[in-house]
């Protein structure tokens, strides 16, 4: 979105810290992941998860397992 300048980079400062990838996901997910205390930014019709850690399965994220019932 940044490349194709639809939101600026100072968009995202609040988040870069703590946001290791973006993830493209659903309005299901998203209000979810909100309600988590999640970082969701819906632009343009779009829901984007900065998830807050890499390297593992996602399914393996403890948001994850808690939305799921997995915990």
């Amino acid at each position: 979105m940044i490349r194709a300048n639809l939101i600026s980079e100072e968009y995202l400062y609040p988040f870069v810290d703590d946001v290791m990838e973006w993830w493209l996901i659903d309005s299901w997910l998203a209000e979810r992941l909100k309600e988590q205390g999640e970082v969701i930014i819906e632009e343009y019709g779009c829901y984007w998860w900065g998830r807050q850690s890499s390297g593992q399965a996602i399914y393996m994220d403890g948001v994850i397992q808690e939305i799921c019932g997995m915990d």
